[in-house]
């Protein structure tokens, strides 16, 4: 049986780095509701497991490349939408 990773082991390897510890301490909601990285932000707080922690900072990061990516998207297909004729007659 192969030996499992520990999160430092695969915070090294990726090139995503885990988010600053002071990030895992904000209080944030979007429009009312519960946000990927502020559910992380609970279970960091509700453990004393370093390992755990550090998953949770990789994870906060993956959500916040994926953000970053999904707006990256939105972006270039508002940018390649075609215009939409204000009279279709013509």
């Amino acid at each position: 049986m192969e030996k499992q990773p520990t999160s430092e082991e695969i915070a090294h390897e990726t090139t995503i780095q885990p988010v600053p510890e002071s990030q895992m301490w904000w209080r944030e909601r979007y429009a009312n509701y519960p946000t990927i990285c502020m559910t992380l932000r609970s279970i960091y707080r509700m453990t004393d497991n370093a390992e755990i922690q550090l998953k949770c900072r990789l994870a906060m990061a993956m959500a916040k490349a994926m953000n970053d990516r999904l707006q990256w998207y939105k972006t270039k297909e508002e940018q390649n939408a075609r215009p939409v004729d204000p009279d279709p007659s013509t």
